[in-house]
């Protein structure tokens, strides 16, 4: 730290000079993007889109790849930054492909970019905010000095943060056996001394599709909303909270999922992920995008959602996906999804048990997410510490 402010002091002692995201960096077209559903058709080729992976999946189509350079790759959705200096294709949409101009060592771009704060404006885009933003532009010598110590931080901060990762998976995985075993025929029948039958969903509630909203109708402050992209994006098992709003205006033509309802998102990119569920725990009705299914029922909200994500409930749905640019599923064939149902304590004390593993695994403030997330914070306060370079005056 004490070389660069003798550098500083040295090559650059009026300030360093900023400059706008928009005139460091030239975006990059793609050939073509490679759809999610065929992710898995290759092995040659890393596929990257704007997902929080770094490699998305594979593919052999090497009329897809990106000309040969290093990259900042920005998530225009996701706000996701991630860096690239090997052949890749893009997968799917909403990726911007950053090259950096001579002003700029690639390297050092890629962390001054991660260094910056984008404001979350939900399932839109984040192009718009991010190439009007500001990064220090510090001489050549600067640069490469700062990219060794952060570079040799990143690198002592990933072996740490690997080897929670690996415990983390196995709590995954810990999670995922106990939800199946959960919901199986024998645990259900020990846990509520009788056998648990079947019904289907359609028989237990009603399916409600959503009413239409579009960015255009985001506020900061209205109707409380929830878009299908946000379900895989931003949600987990239940939520009380929501991360948009509708403009009050069109209060009485949207639909709205009631305190304990599910909130299904019925449109994907393949029918791994379609039909992710949320249940609905706020207090107040809950607007929903028309790429979604509400659920009204009157079981225990986190039980179905819970069974939502069982193997079981994948394998029926599976039988009723419809596969075309995007997958669907459809109100009517959810409706036809059976469900174990026991009684209302055995599905509590069943919600029970799988809070406690949810709680470990995906918590932001207890159990391994927390351990990660400090690793990355102390990282994320020296590189912002690095790069808070005295600005220029008058520039």
């Amino acid at each position: 730290m004490a070389r660069i402010d003798e550098l500083i002091a040295e090559l650059c002692p009026d300030g360093v000079e900023y400059k706008s995201i928009k005139s460091l960096f030239s975006v990059v077209a793609s050939p073509k993007t490679i759809q999610r559903a065929n992710y898995g058709n290759g092995s040659l080729f890393p596929i990257i889109d704007q997902g929080q992976s770094d490699i998305a999946g594979y593919t052999d189509d090497e009329s897809a790849l990106i000309p040969t350079g290093e990259y900042v790759l920005f998530g225009d959705h996701t706000r996701e930054v991630k860096w690239a200096d090997f052949p890749f294709a893009q997968g799917a949409d909403g990726l911007k492909i950053l090259a950096p101009k001579n002003v700029l060592v690639p390297r050092y771009a890629y962390h001054a970019v991660s260094n910056l704060y984008i404001p979350s404006r939900g399932y839109n885009r984040h192009w718009s905010v991010l190439n009007k933003m500001e990064v220090p532009v510090p001489p050549i010598e600067v640069q490469l000095k700062v990219v060794r110590i952060l570079d040799s931080f990143a690198e002592l901060e990933a072996e740490l943060e690997a080897e929670l990762e690996a415990e983390l998976e196995a709590r995954k995985a810990q999670y995922t056996y106990y939800c199946d075993h959960l919901f199986s025929p024998e645990s259900l029948e020990k846990m509520a001394g009788q056998p648990v039958g079947l019904r289907t969903l359609g028989e237990l509630g009603t399916f409600t599709r959503g009413r239409r909203f579009t960015k255009a109708d985001y506020v900061d402050d209205g109707v409380p909303s929830i878009h299908y992209a946000e379900i895989y994006t931003s949600f987990d098992t239940a939520t009380e909270d929501v991360f948009s709003f509708v403009r009050a205006d069109k209060a009485d033509s949207l639909r709205y999922a009631q305190p304990g309802d599910l909130v299904i998102a019925c449109t994907g990119e393949d029918a791994r992920d379609i039909a992710k569920a949320v249940a609905w725990l706020g207090e107040v009705p809950v607007a929903v995008h028309d790429d979604c299914s509400i659920y009204h029922h009157s079981m225990n909200p986190k039980y179905v959602a819970y069974f939502f994500q069982t193997s079981e409930f994948g394998r029926q749905k599976r039988m009723y996906v419809t596969e075309a640019k995007m997958t669907r599923i459809s109100a009517r064939r959810l409706a036809s999804i059976e469900i174990p149902v026991p009684s209302l304590a055995v599905q509590q004390q069943i919600v029970d048990i799988l809070d406690r593993f949810d709680s470990l695994t995906t918590s932001l403030t207890d159990g391994l997410p927390a351990e990660i997330t400090a690793r990355r914070q102390q990282y994320e306060y020296y590189r912002d510490k690095l790069l808070n370079f005295p600005r220029k005056e008058g520039v």
